[in-house]
């Protein structure tokens, strides 16, 4: 019975080794992460960077190798390959689900598996560009370059109890869960030495993490007329204790004595547009897109034409993605205004309209809260 043993673990470890180095295919790794538990402390995993690397397809790139026990695939465009790697990110992406994973193929830190990457699981980095060399001095190895981005909210666990689990986890260490309530759609992610009765706390320390609609804090403190009266809370935020005031119920049809949301852990808005324009059959106008690249959670447009909204977009949660708008125009000048909340722009999504990419260029990363973009249809 031991042989037999041996020799099974044997098969079970070559056909891993197979399915990951040799073929660099999506379907093998499928197939290695059928037997594995393939989450990270973080709630990011696998199929998630599976996922992220699919949404880029179209463009040209694909996977090349992964590392499962690393916690890292490389997504990389054409026609370059692994051993391009001193590429930066506009052709090579490392995307990490375990914190400290990174280049393993072809240069992996001295000490591994004790000792790793510099890296942080749901993000994307570039392979060897600071220096382009293998390993680096002290606890972790520093030569890949910065993160370029940052995976969607959640881990890609959407606006449900896993994602607001993973989301307290990549808080970190001094987060704990205190309380949850399935039923109710919420839980409770508390920092260190702050309890469940801390709950006039803002989301410094105590931070009520929703994936229900009307989700709240039910421990201490629930609406009069609960379950058919909630909070005035959205599914995929994240909102502090009883700030507003400090104290239970407030009257009304909702509760809100809770704060504002100060986080989002998942989007689950629905793209909207509005518009004032109206037209003819014998006016010819023009049909604008929103094409997002990452980030688009934070981002809103309007296009104006002298003091008049003429319309507007907000509420995108699709990444890399070609969005349809109502905003139909007929011939004039308009301006367009950007924004973002985060100040970081667009981050290589536009607004098109007439084969014009407005508020692209010149509204990158720290293009700041807005901009203004004048336009002409003839």
């Amino acid at each position: 019975m031991k042989g037999i043993n041996v020799a099974v673990i044997f098969a079970l470890y070559f056909y891993r080794t197979m399915a990951v180095t040799m073929n660099g295919t999506i379907e093998s790794g499928m197939e290695v992460a059928a037997e594995m538990d393939e989450s990270s402390e973080s709630g990011y995993s696998y199929n998630w960077a599976v996922q992220y690397c699919n949404s880029l397809r179209s463009q040209g790139w694909r996977i090349l190798y992964t590392d499962h026990t690393y916690g890292s695939l490389y997504c990389i465009k054409s026609p370059y390959g692994t051993g391009s790697n001193c590429n930066n990110c506009n052709t090579y992406r490392i995307v990490v689900w375990k914190n400290g994973g990174g280049e393993s193929l072809h240069c992996k830190p001295r000490g591994w598996p004790g000792r790793k990457y510099n890296t942080r699981a749901g993000y994307i980095y570039p392979s060897h560009v600071s220096p382009c060399a293998c390993d680096s001095s002290g606890a972790y190895d520093y030569t890949l370059g910065g993160a370029c981005y940052k995976g969607p909210p959640g881990g890609g666990s959407g606006a449900n109890y896993q994602g607001a689990v993973a989301y307290c986890r990549r808080l970190g260490g001094a987060w704990r869960i205190l309380y949850t309530d399935m039923s109710y759609g919420s839980l409770y992610c508390i920092r260190t030495p702050y309890g469940t009765g801390s709950n006039c706390n803002n989301c410094n320390t105590y931070r009520i993490v929703v994936w229900k609609n009307g989700g709240g804090e039910s421990r201490h403190c629930k609406p009069s007329g609960w379950p058919n009266r909630k909070y005035a809370t959205v599914a995929g935020k994240v909102y502090p204790s009883h700030v507003s005031p400090c104290a239970c119920d407030s009257g009304g049809p909702a509760d809100r004595t809770l704060g504002g949301a100060c986080d989002t852990f998942a989007s689950v808005k629905k793209t909207t547009t509005t518009t004032t324009t109206t037209t003819t059959t014998t006016t010819k106008v023009y049909g604008a897109k929103m094409v997002t690249w990452v980030m688009p959670e934070f981002i809103s447009w309007k296009v104006t034409r002298g003091k008049k909204t003429m319309c507007k977009g907000s509420g995108y949660n699709a990444w890399y993605t070609t969005v349809p708008t109502n905003c139909k125009l007929p011939k004039g000048n308009y301006k367009l205004i950007c924004y973002d909340k985060k100040r970081e722009g667009f981050k290589g999504g536009y607004f098109e309209i007439a084969g014009k990419k407005l508020c692209h260029t010149k509204f990158m990363w720290r293009g700041g809260y807005s901009t203004i973009q004048p336009f002409r249809l003839k």
